[in-house]
Formats: C-alpha cells, sequence, structure tokens
C-alpha cells in the first residue's frame, strides 16, 4: 500500500509545485496576454509585454505588477504604458463562453507623441464573441494627463464600447483652475470617425497662460465655454469653440487694440480711445466663437463691450489652416496676437 502511495504523494506534489509556478510566475501570462491581445484588440498591436511579478490569490484572483507594454500603431505613432497593478478577477472563468475579463488596472503611467498621463486607473469588464469584443463597460480617473500641450490636472469618465462604437460618457475634468464635462464616441470601423464634446466653466486665465501667455495675461475673471468637434484619423471635419468671460472680467487695453487691428472690425472708432489708455478695461459682454467646417480655414469672432467705458467692437477674422482644422487647437490657439 506505501509503495503505491507515496508515488502518488510525489505526483501530487509536483503537480501542486507546477501550478503554483504557473500561477505565482509571470512566465505564462507573458506568452498569452500578447496572442489575446492580438486576437482579440488587433487596433493595439503590442511590440512588447512584460510583467514584473505575479501573486495568486485564492479562490480565482492573478495580481500582476510592474506591467509594461509598448504599443505600436499602423500609422506609425506609438504608446508606453506602465501599470503598478493589473488585478484579475475570475480568473479560471475566462476560458468559458461569452469570455469575460474583469480587471483593475490601476498606476497607471502612458507616454506618447503629444501626450502623457499619469496616477490613472481603469475598472474595465470585456466581454468577447466570436474573435471581437462585444462589449466594454467600466470607468477610467486619475490624472494628470496632457494631450498636445493642454493639460487636465484629473479626468474621470464612463467607458461604455461594443461592436459599432466606443464611448467616453459622463465625463468629468478639472483643469486651468476650473472644471469640464463632456463625452466622446468613435465609431468601431476602418475608418472611425470620432465626436467629442466638452462644456467648460470657471477657467482661470492666469492659469490658461501655460497654453497662450501672450492672450491669456492679459485677461482677468472666470471663463465658460465649450469644444465640439467631429472628425477621422486622417483629418479634423467640423470644429467650434465658444469662449466667454464672465460679466465684470478685465481685459488689458493692448489685448483689444491687437484683436481690433487684426480682424474686420466694427467699433474700430470707438475703440480709438483705447490708444492712450493702459488701465484695464472691466467689460460686461467678452465673448470668443470660432468655427470651420472648410479643410483648410476657419472663421472667428470676437465681441466685447464695456459700459463702465463705454464701447462696443465685435471683430471677425477669417483664419488660414492649411494643415486642417486641428491646426486651430495644436498651433495657431496657442500663438499670440500680434499687432498689424
Amino acid at each position: 500500500m506505501r509503495k503505491h502511495v507515496l508515488p502518488f504523494l510525489i505526483l501530487l506534489a509536483i503537480v501542486a509545485g507546477v501550478l503554483y509556478f504557473l500561477l505565482n510566475s509571470p512566465w505564462l501570462l507573458s506568452k498569452i496576454i500578447p496572442s489575446m491581445a492580438a486576437k482579440y484588440l488587433p487596433a493595439f498591436p503590442l511590440q512588447t509585454f512584460t510583467i514584473g511579478d505575479q501573486e495568486y490569490k485564492a479562490p480565482d484572483t492573478i495580481v500582476l505588477k510592474n506591467v509594461k507594454a509598448l504599443v505600436k500603431y499602423k500609422n506609425g505613432l506609438w504608446d508606453e504604458f506602465l501599470a503598478e497593478e493589473v488585478t484579475i478577477y475570475d480568473f479560471f472563468a475566462i476560458p468559458k463562453l461569452p469570455h469575460k475579463f474583469r480587471a483593475d488596472i490601476r498606476g497607471i503611467r502612458m507616454e506618447g507623441p503629444g501626450r502623457s498621463g499619469e496616477g490613472l486607473t481603469v475598472k474595465i469588464l470585456l466581454t468577447a464573441k466570436q474573435g471581437d469584443i462585444a462589449r466594454a463597460e467600466g470607468v477610467v480617473y486619475g490624472g494628470p494627463f496632457t494631450w498636445e500641450g493642454y493639460r487636465f490636472d484629473r479626468l474621470q469618465g464612463r467607458i461604455d464600447a461594443d461592436y459599432t462604437k466606443i464611448q467616453i460618457l459622463e465625463a468629468v475634468v478639472e483643469a486651468y483652475g476650473g472644471e469640464g464635462k463632456g463625452q466622446v464616441l468613435v465609431e468601431r470601423t476602418p475608418d472611425p470617425a470620432y465626436i467629442f464634446w466638452f462644456e467648460f466653466s470657471r477657467l482661470r486665465p492666469e492659469s490658461l497662460t501655460a497654453v497662450n501667455r501672450g492672450v491669456f495675461s492679459l485677461l482677468q475673471g472666470a471663463i465658460d465655454g465649450s469644444v465640439r468637434l467631429k472628425g477621422r484619423p486622417s483629418r479634423m471635419e467640423f470644429l467650434t469653440i465658444t469662449a466667454q468671460l464672465a460679466a465684470g472680467g478685465t481685459v488689458q487695453p493692448e489685448l483689444i487694440r491687437n484683436i481690433v487691428r487684426m480682424g474686420d472690425s466694427l467699433g474700430k472708432a470707438e475703440a480709438g480711445f483705447l490708444e492712450g489708455q493702459t488701465a484695464p478695461i472691466v467689460l460686461d459682454k467678452g465673448v470668443f466663437n470660432f468655427q470651420s467646417g472648410q479643410p483648410t480655414q476657419g472663421m472667428a469672432t470676437v465681441e466685447l463691450s464695456s459700459s463702465q467705458s463705454d464701447f462696443e467692437v465685435k471683430t471677425m477674422h477669417e483664419i488660414r489652416l492649411p494643415q486642417g482644422a486641428s491646426q486651430f487647437l495644436m498651433n495657431t490657439a496657442k500663438q499670440d496676437l500680434p499687432a498689424r
């Protein structure tokens, strides 16, 4: 009897050791995850993927630590990700159909051309059928995050995706001393269209000097407004921006003079008295509008009025955008307004 029991115990110990190794070593998952990503997430091709450490927690949770991934896209762009911890729940149920992958990804740092983020957390549930992601639900939050020179101190939103679209809903950001809310829609097609809508409130000009010092250093007061855009990866098709300085805000005469001189203006005569004035002007109304629905140009209007200084100005500016509407956000909006 002992002759049969001892080999069985040895075999059991070997099997337990192998299982312990596989569940607590990153060796297996570092090979499985890239192959599964290639199958179910072909739009995010992994160039490299490594796991620093792995821990199994009974009954069915796997914790990965110091996970690094480099994604290189077909257009040549790339993103590099580092996650301090990835917790995968219901691990042993993943092979069941439909496949369900539930995970919390914490301490995310990412970097790519013109964008970076840190302190991000993603909680996600993916449902896969027939070699594709049928459903994705979750939340993302944390920060700061930067995009093309624009900084968001904190962001959060709800992820909702299916076969046809990817949405970020109930998005909220804290930036430039104020806050914003909105949503993003991206179609899941070979040439996906995207729609971005955002409203912002109480932005502070002194914080916005990081974007454009020449303009915002000459303003004081809270700024409200909105941004709406539609486009595709190769081009931005439609962009509108509205910004309004709250009543009682002030503007330096230098900025008014530059705005008036640059555009086709109504009210140039009324603004003439500002030539010798240096004190800030208290505004009843200060509104900026930009719209571009054409490939290479846009139109901006500025409306300013002050009952205290007894003047009203409205200017119109045709802005050439040879690189498309996105050029306004990436370049033009960050430039000073030279007088001419």
